[in-house]
């Protein structure tokens, strides 16, 4: 997977990370007044995609301020 692009959306105030043609899926939020990203619910995909994707999700909250 390791070239394999993932797709990162932001919805509100979901981050919602996916790996086209397959089922992997993580969605993280920044609880209110928080400095941190929390899981939706358990991210579906293999380690590699959830590593990957918390790396992303991550990027994306500093990138748009949710997070230092």
């Amino acid at each position: 997977m390791a070239n394999a692009a993932l797709r990162v959306v932001v919805n509100r105030d979901n981050i919602i990370i996916t790996q086209p043609g397959s089922n992997s899926l993580a969605i993280y939020f920044r609880p209110r007044g928080q400095q941190f990203l929390v899981a939706k619910d358990a991210p579906v995909g293999t380690q590699e995609f959830i590593t990957r994707a918390w790396e992303l999700a991550t990027a994306k909250a500093r990138e748009l301020g949710w997070i230092a």
